[in-house]
């Protein structure tokens, strides 16, 4: 399907926790039509915890940098909590930006969903400061 979009001159973003990305990749072809597009909630500990998963963080980041040296473009979808400072975010987008250089990042405000806790979610107007230095 996805070489079916590209070939259509449509721009794929695939969506993923990166958990499988390792072993999948080989099932597509890099192009600048194409992006794999990564969660990310946080650094290693933070991430874990969001994700209730110990050790998928280190994955994803293995799975960036597998796709990276294999000439894909990569996105990360960095998810961003009320319990963030600017620090904490800072930390985050220069570690996906200097560390892993991903090719852009989607910045997401952690958003109540039905059924899951609202404790950590951004609501009303987030504090401006939060992305600044």
């Amino acid at each position: 399907m996805v070489d079916a979009l590209i070939t259509a001159k449509r721009f794929v973003y695939l969506c993923t926790n990166a958990v499988l990305l390792t072993r999948k990749i080989d099932a597509f072809t890099p192009s600048h039509r194409f992006a794999w597009v990564v969660h990310v909630d946080g650094l290693a500990a933070r991430h874990d915890e969001a994700v209730d998963r110990p050790g998928v963080f280190d994955l994803a980041v293995k799975a960036i940098r597998e796709a990276k040296s294999r000439g894909f473009r990569v996105t990360t979808n960095p998810t961003f909590f009320n319990t963030d400072s600017s620090k904490t975010v800072r930390e985050v987008l220069d570690f996906l930006n200097d560390e892993l250089k991903v090719d852009a990042m989607m910045i997401s405000p952690a958003c109540g969903r039905r059924g899951g806790s609202e404790a950590r979610t951004l609501s009303g107007r987030p504090d401006p400061r939060l992305f600044s230095r």
